[in-house]
């Protein structure tokens, strides 16, 4: 909810209540790796937002290999959407170049 909340109203700091949401959702120990992989997604969905890049390299990165692991096609589309969704200013950064080659080929999204 929050997430959807500071995409409309990203000055009101609902990044950073979707953050802690999901930080809280990620400890809790019955959830199953689907669940876990889809929180981390979100996590990285929500850093983006926040304008927290090495949040958002490591949840992205780790989203990915939770998919893989998984088999999940479902989860990598996820991923693969917010990786699409990057800000322009990151599309430089030694950090996201190293996540574009390690994950996704060398291949950079079509940033808005």
């Amino acid at each position: 909810m929050y997430l959807h909340l500071a995409e409309h109203f990203p000055a009101k700091n609902y990044y950073r209540k979707a953050w802690n949401a999901f930080d809280t959702a990620a400890n809790i120990q019955l959830l199953h790796d689907r669940g876990i992989s889809e929180i981390i997604i979100d996590q990285a969905d929500v850093a983006q937002g926040m304008g927290e890049l090495p949040l958002y390299v490591d949840h992205l990165r780790r989203g990915i290999m939770s998919a893989a692991t998984l088999g999940s096609q479902r989860r990598y589309n996820e991923a693969y959407a917010v990786y699409q969704k990057v800000p322009k200013k990151w599309l430089s950064e030694k950090q996201f170049l190293l996540l574009a080659r390690d994950i996704f080929g060398g291949q950079l999204p079509e940033s808005e």
